[in-house]
This record gives structure tokens, sequence and C-alpha cells, in this order.
């Protein structure tokens, strides 16, 4: 009874935190998006935006294995997007990968892929 008791109690202290401190600072949007595929014209920039403020990241840009950014990225936009500077614009696929430090201290990532024609 009283293990049941401290379960229970448990899970009514985690249901009354507020949902922004159990939240993740998500990703908003992608540019280029995954799965697009965009012109050499038209791209100097990988750009990751966040639904909020983030205390750190990298973005790194790859081409068949081999890194086309300069840098890690930068942080701009009051802390709310990470980009990096393309050093090459071959067509092809690009891979590209962000990580970052979430307000409630969790490092996430996510990759996606797109091309440049």
């Amino acid at each position: 009874m009283r293990g049941r008791l401290f379960i229970v109690a448990g899970v009514a202290a985690a249901l009354a935190l507020p949902a922004s401190a159990a939240a993740h600072t998500g990703i908003k949007s992608r540019s280029p998006a995954p799965g697009a595929t965009v012109s050499k014209s038209s791209i100097t920039y990988v750009k990751v935006n966040f639904e909020g403020r983030i205390s750190d990241a990298t973005l790194v840009v790859k081409r068949s294995g081999t890194k086309v950014s300069r840098g890690d990225g930068s942080l701009a936009n009051r802390s709310r997007q990470v980009r990096a500077r393309l050093t090459s614009k071959r067509s092809g696929r690009y891979s590209a990968t962000v990580r970052w430090l979430s307000s409630d201290g969790h490092v996430l990532s996510k990759s996606w892929s797109f091309r440049i024609r």
C-alpha cells in the first residue's frame, strides 16, 4: 500500500509541473527543408530556426561525407537560430546535422538531407 502511495504522489507531482518545465526547445523550421531541392544561386547558408532561445548549437553540412560548411555554425536571431555558411555548392545530395542545448538542459539532435542543383 505504501509503495502505491509513493507512485501516486510521484505521478501527481509530475503532472503538477508546468508544461514548459518538461518541454524541450524544438525546431520551428529548417532551410533548406528536408528533401528540398534548391538552386546553387539561392543558397549561401543552411539555417535552423528554433521555437525558443537555445544556449548553444552546432550545425554541420556534408556532401559525400566531406564537411562543406564553415566552422560549426553560429547563433543568430537572438539565440533562436543557428546557421552555417556553405563552402561548396556543387550539385548533389547534402546532409545536415544540428545539435543543440535545449532550455531544459538536454542535448538534442536532428539530421536531414537536401539537394543542390
